[in-house]
């Protein structure tokens, strides 16, 4: 497993919380730490035998709408989906510029709030979230929610050495009131 950005003290790895969400239209904009596994070894969502023996790379989207959002990160593992054989070289990762957050039905809000939804989708070379399914979710109606809400989403795609990439992915959602 390898982590590449944060900062800290000598020694220390640390995941920056983002101070405010990059603006949508900032070309640059990045995360501040790379998760970097193999397989099922590591990231921020469990193992549902999406990934195997590959590079699997781990970032945490930042869903809030303002600097003064409270929302959760949302951590995002993805792969290339077929590097056919090419080295992965100058990996980018998809990178949220059009999003929104689900608004959960307060009594669901209620009784799952803490507890996460697990989603798998392809995000195309296009930087679309194509047919994303639930593999975890506490309950249909939050699922249905948010996969409605990730359906409008849009990414500057992923990218490898310079050209457009589809990834597979997996989004681990914690179901919060901080919408």
């Amino acid at each position: 497993m390898t982590i590449q950005g944060g900062e800290g003290p000598a020694g220390a790895i640390a995941i920056p919380a983002p101070s405010k969400p990059p603006a949508e239209d900032q070309e640059g904009a990045s995360y501040g730490i790379t998760i970097i596994s193999t397989g099922n070894s590591g990231g921020g969502v469990g193992d549902f035998g999406v990934f195997h023996d590959e590079a699997v790379f781990t970032v945490y989207l930042n869903p809030a709408k303002a600097a003064d959002d409270p929302a959760p990160l949302w951590p995002l593992q993805y792969a290339v989906l077929d590097t056919a054989g090419v080295p992965l070289q100058d990996l980018l990762p998809p990178f949220a510029v059009k999003k929104q957050t689900p608004v959960w039905p307060p009594d669901l809000l209620t009784r799952y709030r803490g507890q996460e939804i697990v989603v798998y989708a392809i995000i195309d070379a296009e930087g679309k979230m194509q047919h994303p399914k639930a593999l975890q979710s506490p309950n249909a109606r939050l699922s249905e929610v948010l996969l409605a809400v990730l359906e409008q989403w849009l990414f500057r795609p992923a990218t490898m050495n310079g050209k457009p990439v589809a990834v597979k992915a997996v989004l681990g959602v914690p179901i919060s009131s901080a919408q």
